[in-house]
């Protein structure tokens, strides 16, 4: 949460949030130790679902997009599988507690932010760097190849992994092999 703060790039925010302890709890240590910003506590009325309308709308559409991205993961893996075994086999589904989940949502937030327009016909991105996203994607967990940084010249400079997205402060690929997490400047399908 300090990074996306530091990265709005506000000199002061107003930090809403309702009256549960936990969430109280979290804001309060946000405010200690956020250097980059004044941070402004505000609490919500006890009670009222309207009050935090904003955020409320931003989970309904990133859970959306979400589900949209999930869907299509299933379908081309389900139909993947059906042409390598030229056979219907079950479904493959992508379970709550899946991997891929906590990347899912992560690239969910990173879309809605580079891609969808808010009311005043700006996506988020523009209104905070002045210009669109002109970065590459490649869709969310798919296959692909990704540049790594060898000094070796003998070594490949391509290495497969899974796209779980891409990091909103450097643009950087995500992706997962089996040996972890990794990151890369460069990837291609």
């Amino acid at each position: 949460l300090r990074n996306w703060i530091k990265r709005l790039g506000h000199p002061k925010v107003e930090l809403k949030c309702d009256q549960e302890a936990s969430t109280v709890d979290v804001r309060n240590e946000l405010i200690k130790t956020c250097e980059s910003t004044q941070l402004v506590p505000f609490a919500t009325p006890k009670g009222s679902k309207g009050s935090l309308g904003r955020a409320e709308r931003a989970h309904l559409t990133i859970g959306g997009i979400a589900r949209s991205i999930k869907s299509s993961l299933e379908t081309n893996i389900n139909k993947h599988l059906t042409r390598a075994t030229a056979v219907q086999t079950n479904k493959w589904e992508l379970g709550p507690e899946h991997v891929l989940i906590p990347w899912l949502i992560r690239h969910a937030a990173f879309c809605t932010n580079v891609f969808q327009n808010r009311a005043n016909g700006k996506t988020a991105y523009f209104s905070q760097r002045g210009r669109e996203y002109k970065g590459s994607m490649i869709a969310f967990g798919e296959v692909g190849m990704f540049k790594v940084i060898t000094d070796d010249k003998y070594e490949d400079r391509w290495e497969e992994g899974i796209f779980v997205g891409k990091r909103p402060e450097t643009h950087d690929f995500m992706y997962l092999t089996e040996t972890g997490y990794k990151t890369s400047r460069s990837g291609k399908r």
